[in-house]
């Protein structure tokens, strides 16, 4: 079984001597999953009847083992023949709210999801869109062209201005077209999303 902690955010590594000595010098020993060890011994510290504690923060999504080693000195050179060592599992995770945060972006993003609603928004926001295959009247203003929504500045600088429908990595497509009642003008460009 699995103690559970959240990336990033402060917890606690406990160890308590059934005997509750309180004169002990327990250090905690981190491993991630490779068996490498991922931060220098943790010093605990007594809090009462033989508890001791140390504040720890884990900063990867991981499994970890903790080892502690009970010593009978301050210097940590002799442990202690009356407490074995103890090992723990601990199971690191995003918090709640980035589990559903990357469950909407990631994951659910069909047509007509939520998720793909914030995607078209991240996209749009970031502004890595292209205005192509656009055509014009005699008097210069714009008929109809095609947008096309990518999820990177990188994905939209290797895209080319006028390549066929799925060519390069876009997202989302949009055919533009303009309405106008008026000659000489344009009452209103409409959207119509394609990909």
């Amino acid at each position: 079984m699995s103690i559970t902690a959240v990336k990033d955010v402060a917890t606690v590594l406990s160890l308590l001597l059934d005997d509750g000595d309180a004169t002990k010098f327990p250090q905690g020993f981190v491993f991630d999953s490779g068996g490498s060890q991922v931060r220098a011994a943790q010093d605990l510290v007594h809090v009462s009847l033989g508890l001791y504690t140390k504040a720890f923060t884990f900063t990867t999504i991981d499994d970890f083992d903790v080892v502690y080693e009970i010593f009978n000195e301050v210097g940590h050179t002799t442990e202690s023949v009356l407490h074995p060592r103890v090992q723990e599992r601990w199971q690191v995770t995003l918090s709640l709210e980035a589990q559903v945060w990357d469950a909407l972006v990631a994951s659910h993003v069909a047509t007509g999801s939520f998720g793909e609603a914030v995607r078209l928004m991240r996209a749009l926001g970031q502004e890595h869109y292209m205005l192509d295959k656009t055509t014009y009247d005699s008097q210069g203003l714009m008929l109809s062209g095609r947008v096309r929504v990518f999820a990177t500045a990188t994905d939209l600088n290797n895209a080319a201005a006028g390549a066929a429908d799925g060519a390069d990595s876009e997202i989302f497509r949009f055919t533009v077209t303009s309405v106008g009642a008026t000659p000489g003008r344009v009452d209103d460009y409409r959207f119509r999303r394609d990909l």
